[in-house]
């Protein structure tokens, strides 16, 4: 077990592992990941690179340190793919479903991809 100094009660996962798990040994025909930028050393976006998957990383807030603009980014993302691609299969690893209640944010895109006959899920 590794725990984050100053977060010990927290955990970590793997995105590495998940991602392996998500794929199930299928192809991944496309991807997309937003984020903050991350340190120079960071393996896990040296894999996404290594595998071809599309990333857009934004500077934090100066002044606050918080993400500014990535939820929006990729919703943005997955509205475009949504539109602009063959409905096929959708999967959204995230830990975020606000602005649900307000017709936005992660849920209410997979909703709409699915309006347009998209497959949801694993």
């Amino acid at each position: 077990m590794q725990r984050e100094p100053g977060d010990e009660l927290g955990f970590r996962i793997r995105f590495g592992r998940l991602l392996d798990f998500v794929l199930d040994s299928r192809q991944l025909d496309y991807a997309f990941v937003g984020g903050s930028v991350p340190p120079p050393n960071d393996e896990l976006w040296k894999r996404f690179q290594a595998l071809g998957i599309e990333i857009d990383t934004q500077e934090r807030g100066e002044a606050s340190g918080a993400e500014i603009a990535v939820d929006e980014i990729i919703q943005l993302r997955m509205a475009n793919r949504i539109l602009d691609v063959m409905p096929d299969r959708m999967i959204l690893l995230t830990g975020d479903g606000s602005g649900y209640a307000d017709g936005k944010g992660f849920i209410k895109q997979l909703e709409r991809a699915h309006n347009h006959g998209w497959a949801i899920g694993m």
